[in-house]
């Protein structure tokens, strides 16, 4: 039988002949596709495996059958049809290995081009995308030195530890928004990139179906044990130790453990229940006696003080002991720095330190701009309520920034004639967001406000409640003028070239 009838008459033959061109035209299909990154190399790959591992089930049922017939003619296969098939073979792993190089070689090509762009990014001090297009290509060249080496230029290496808790983390960088989920503690040399001026990144945790986010550039260990406890309408503080800074007052690296911080300010409403429940009547609340300037306050003396518009208890700018009508929602102001304390103990909470109110507003570390604050309530003309979404910021805490002023339970001085008030009100300007101010302890002026902190543990004595703050204020009034000589010399330093 001539070679050609005889390779014809084989299913073997013609069943793996079938298959292969059916394969090649998907290789075919699918290789441009590869090309242009619609589908993902790996599985491209995934196919071209697939494709090869079921070339035995067609040579398989074909020699089978081939075999039946050649029995009923009583004829032993031709050795003319083994070698068509390994042919067929032959062209097939040609074929293939010819769309391997072209890609490998158009891969090589693109890589030169991305590496020429990662190296004029990297000049220009975009570290953000050098960092993310060497991540990727690193996917695809792992043993690429170059890939390797502006990786780790524009990066660096973080540990994420949350002592023997197993936890889910996120992490967003920069600017972004998005959060992207990175896996569980504890987390071993994970790079982040170095986009200075920014913030090279913030993590976020879920613990207790509680989200808890950190703040910018944070890592290490984080101390998330007995959370459950924490108010489920309080923002979660991690733990730090940072640099604690206000304009004119460096208070150097401070330690700060684990603590939950009030969503919100305290209501007019919540503010009630305190007033409802004789909180003006039960010393036990009450800071008295305490010596002031040289000067001792007795609780039954100076609870008179604190009265609303017709000598009942309750804030200065209340009446007959209610807030007015539609206020329910709105902070309660108009109180004292006792008046704060007294309801914080109260509602089985504290008033918080200047360094966890510092923390909690986002102003910890060395930071190269403050928190956005346009949607903050300052330099206004009336309240916002209290859960107003406009000034929350990352860790989920609202209106810290403006709405009312915030006592601190901190004194300025040691003769406590002044305590902390931090954040502004809503007729503040923006810069006393930042800014130390302290007022008398006695001072119930409308703008004066309050929120409360938990702690995490409740043998905690916290050392920083009572921290004296020593801060001169600078009364510009009170100084001297300066010389006209002086005045010009000074004048001369703003002459500037037209």
């Amino acid at each position: 039988m001539p070679f050609i009838d005889e390779v014809k008459q084989s299913k073997a033959f013609k069943l793996t002949a079938s298959y292969l061109g059916i394969c090649f035209i998907i290789l075919q299909v699918l290789d441009p596709l590869a090309e242009r990154n619609i589908i993902d190399e790996s599985l491209f790959r995934i196919i071209i495996y697939l494709i090869v591992a079921g070339i035995p089930v067609p040579l398989i049922i074909g020699f089978f059958s081939d075999r039946q017939k050649f029995e009923l003619i009583n004829k032993k296969p031709n050795l003319n049809v083994f070698l068509s098939i390994l042919a067929l073979f032959a062209i097939f792993y040609l074929s293939v290995k010819n769309i391997e190089l072209r890609q490998s070689s158009e891969r090589l090509t693109s890589l030169d081009d991305d590496l020429e762009l990662i190296v004029e990014k990297f000049d220009k001090g975009d570290n953000r995308f050098v960092f993310e297009k060497t991540k990727e290509l690193l996917i695809k060249f792992p043993e690429n030195k170059l890939l390797k080496l502006y990786n780790e230029k524009s990066s660096y290496p973080i540990d994420i530890r949350t002592g023997l808790m197993n936890v889910p983390v996120a992490i967003k960088y920069g600017k972004d928004t998005v959060w992207n989920e990175i896996g569980n503690t504890p987390i071993s040399n994970f790079r982040v990139p170095s986009i200075l001026p920014f913030n090279d990144y913030q993590l976020k945790f879920e613990v207790s179906s509680r989200s808890i986010t950190a703040m910018p550039n944070m890592s290490g260990e984080f101390n998330f044990g007995h959370i459950n406890k924490f108010p489920s309408d309080h923002a979660i503080i991690p733990g730090t130790q940072n640099v604690m800074i206000l304009p004119g007052i460096d208070f150097g690296s401070i330690a700060i453990k684990t603590f939950s911080i009030s969503k919100t300010e305290v209501s007019n409403k919540k503010f009630q229940t305190f007033v409802n429940d004789g909180g003006y009547e039960n010393s036990e609340f009450w800071d008295f006696p305490i010596v002031i300037n040289g000067v001792e306050y007795t609780y039954k003396e100076t609870i008179k003080n604190f009265v609303d518009k017709h000598d009942q208890f309750g804030p200065s700018n209340w009446s007959y002991g209610q807030f007015d009508d539609n206020g329910g929602n709105l902070p309660v102001t108009g109180v004292s720095w006792f008046e704060a304390r007294a309801y914080a103990r109260y509602a089985g909470f504290k008033l918080p330190n200047l360094f966890q109110w510092i923390y909690a507003a986002g102003l910890a570390g060395f930071i190269s701009k403050i928190p956005d604050m346009s949607k903050s309530n300052l330099k206004s003309s009336s309240l916002c309520s209290v859960d107003d979404p406009r000034g929350e910021n990352y860790f989920g805490v609202k209106n810290i920034a403006g709405n009312v002023r915030e006592w601190v339970t901190n004194p300025q001085g040691k003769s406590k004639s002044k305590f902390s008030i931090l954040g502004g009100s809503y007729f503040d300007n923006e810069y006393s967001f930042n800014d130390y101010h302290s007022i008398s302890p006695f001072d119930r002026s409308v703008g004066n406000g309050f929120r409360v902190v938990q702690s995490q543990y409740d043998d905690d004595l916290d050392t920083l409640d009572n921290f004296i703050i020593n801060y001169a204020e600078r009364d510009i009034l009170e100084e001297e003028d300066i010389s006209d000589d002086v005045f010009d010399l000074y004048k001369k330093q703003f002459n500037y070239d037209e």
